[in-house]
């Protein structure tokens, strides 16, 4: 247990030092991302709700807030995801193709 510790530590301190530095910035622009197209989805269903709008432009909105909710949260999947992988401290071993 304490050699994943110590590697959990390795990799915070590669990370302080500025390794995968490009990798973070992108996946912190996904995040940004992610909220952007969430908040504008969130934004278009409040303002169809307030608003009445015919029967066409209400259809139009709620296409376009369905779409921006939808690539929010699969831009949020994978900034978590990446976020979790970049995290990772590396494994005491390399990966085996078979276990014998």
């Amino acid at each position: 247990m304490w050699n994943w510790l110590e590697r959990r530590v390795q990799r915070q301190n590669e990370l302080d030092r500025g390794v995968d530095a490009d990798l973070i910035r992108d996946n912190r622009k996904r995040f940004r991302l992610s909220w952007w197209s969430f908040s504008l989805g969130a934004l278009l269903v409040a303002i169809d709700v307030l608003v009445q709008l015919p029967n066409w432009f209400h259809k139009t909105i709620y296409f376009l807030a369905f779409g921006f909710l939808v690539s929010g949260w699969l831009a949020w999947r994978w900034a978590v995801a990446e976020d979790a992988f970049l995290n990772r401290p590396d494994s005491k071993e390399p990966p085996k193709l078979f276990k014998l």
